[in-house]
């Protein structure tokens, strides 16, 4: 795994290093596929925070006695599994 966090520099994500780790090919003279690629694209730098923040809530969530609606600790853990390539 490369390291985090993640930046998106306009033109493609970059890892905490600087290194280019993802790119794509999009057509300049279309103002939609260049907003959706932006849109992904800090999607994608975001995700290691996103999921850290998802698993703190889940935890603080259990150590805390709080329980969520049933169906939004279900989400949750889902999303987690998800992201972790769990089934």
């Amino acid at each position: 795994m490369k390291p985090a966090p993640f930046h998106f520099d306009g033109h493609g994500i970059n890892d905490a290093d600087g290194n280019r780790i993802g790119k794509a090919n999009i057509n300049r003279y279309d103002r939609r596929s260049r907003i959706e690629y932006s849109e992904v694209s800090r999607l994608f730098a975001a995700a290691p925070e996103l999921l850290a923040a998802l698993k703190f809530l889940v935890r603080e969530a259990r150590a805390s006695g709080i329980i969520p609606q049933e169906s939004c600790m279900v989400q949750a853990l889902a999303a987690i599994a998800k992201a972790e390539g769990q089934p």
